[in-house]
Formats: C-alpha cells, sequence, structure tokens
C-alpha cells in the first residue's frame, strides 16, 4: 500500500527498505549534538519488526527515505513498555510500540513525522490497539515537547536499552488526557525530583520555557483543586 501526496510517497516499509532505513538513521545519529538522545537499533531489530503486519511507516521523495516511525507489538513480552506504564495485565496485549523514528536532516521541521504518526494512529486505531508508547531522552526537548503535543504522557523515568535514562511516555487512545487538578512545575534539569513526582503518580504533560530554563508540567488527577507550583534548579 502506498499514500502520495504532492511531492512525498507514503509506503509501509517491509525488510527490502532496511538498507535505506539503517543510511538514515547513522546520518541522523551523525547530526546530533548529543549521541545518546538516539538510541542506534541493530539490522536484526528491523528485521524481527518489519515481519508481520504492515504499520511501520516511510516517507520517500523520489524513491529515497526521507523519513520513518516503527512500530512493534511487544505483546505479552518481558519488553512491553505497558509494564513500566502501569497498565494492567488484560491491556498488554493492546499496546504498540512508536519508535524509533527518524527524519532527514534537510527535510525536519516540515510536519513530516506528525504527518506519518497522524497516519498510523488512525490504523492502529482501526485494528484496535488503545496504547502506544514510546521513550524519549531526557532533555531531548524537541522531541519531548513534540510527542507531549500529540497526547502523550510521561509515566516513568528509567534505565532503558542497557544503561541509558529515558521517560517512558503513554498515549491512552480511547482516554486522552484531560485538565490535570493538580499541577507542579519542574525544572528540566532536575531529574530527582520529577522522578519524585513520578512516584507519588504525577504524570509528565507538557514543556514550557520558564524564567530560569526549561520545566516540565506535572500533572495529577486524584488530589483537591489546588494548584501547586515548584521551581527547583536550573533548566538545562
Amino acid at each position: 500500500m502506498t499514500d502520495s501526496q504532492p511531492g512525498y510517497e507514503f509506503r509501509f516499509l517491509h525488510a527490502e527498505h532496511i538498507p535505506q532505513i539503517l543510511a538514515l538513521q547513522d546520518l541522523v545519529i551523525e547530526n546530533l549534538t548529543d549521541k545518546e538522545n538516539y538510541y542506534k537499533e541493530s539490522i536484526d531489530y528491523f528485521q524481527e519488526t518489519l515481519i508481520g503486519e504492515e504499520s511501520s511507516l516511510g516517507i520517500f521523495m523520489q524513491g529515497q527515505l526521507i523519513g520513518y516511525n516503527l512500530v512493534s507489538f511487544p505483546k505479552m513480552k518481558a519488553h512491553n513498555l505497558g509494564l513500566d506504564a502501569g497498565l494492567h495485565e488484560k491491556d498488554l496485549l493492546k499496546v504498540a510500540h512508536w519508535g524509533p523514528a527518524a527524519i532527514h536532516p534537510a527535510f525536519q521541521r516540515q510536519g513530516l513525522l506528525k504527518n506519518i504518526i497522524t497516519r498510523q494512529l488512525h490504523k492502529l486505531t482501526n485494528k484496535g490497539y488503545e496504547h502506544i508508547l514510546l521513550t524519549v531522552a531526557p532533555r531531548n526537548y524537541p522531541s519531548l515537547r513534540f510527542v507531549l503535543q500529540q497526547g502523550f504522557l510521561i509515566k516513568q523515568l528509567k534505565l532503558k536499552y542497557g544503561n541509558l535514562l529515558r521517560y517512558v511516555l503513554h498515549l491512552n487512545i480511547k482516554h486522552p488526557i484531560s485538565n490535570p487538578v493538580c499541577r507542579v512545575s519542574v525544572s528540566g534539569a532536575d531529574l530527582d525530583s520529577q522522578q519524585f513526582m513520578l512516584n507519588l503518580g504525577f504524570y509528565g504533560y507538557a514543556v514550557r520555557e520558564g524564567q530560569n530554563g526549561v520545566e516540565l508540567l506535572f500533572g495529577h488527577d486524584g488530589f483537591s483543586g489546588q494548584i501547586l507550583t515548584r521551581h527547583t534548579g536550573k533548566g538545562g
């Protein structure tokens, strides 16, 4: 299946596209200031992910891959991010993982990734999936801001992929976020305070520029209507 619009062509990805995926992955990592913001997946991962139902989507220009977002289905395996997000066992079969994702540096800031994931979300919803989960590196504020704007919530902060610190983010398709009752702002650099808020049952829902740098906003639905403000440390 292909889906086109002027200048671009959207295609489901298969094993034949792996060489282009690997090349684009290397290019994106090469252009990052902080290389730890992007975990480099192996060829084995792509081979395993691209076997099965069509959900991973790429965007092509003149036959060349310029962007992609991988989708995988962890089922009941131990690496299901739904376990980190606190989902009930019955919901784990309704989980889809998003990522890795990449957009060619020359085509970034054009809304291409949003276009890809909008199409994928529609397809996954039609297939009966209810929970989308992904990971983002702390201080990778552009990516974090983007996924939070799509309705994802930070549910965990923990070591993943060996020894890399990552936010675990969750999108509940059927029950998206409403306005949190209690709100707390925490410096983007203060990971200890962020972890403390998550341990209390708060979730991260937005990134903003504060007086002292980047701040993350955390919310909770189970407290009274009091609004809390907390500024800790200097934003990174």
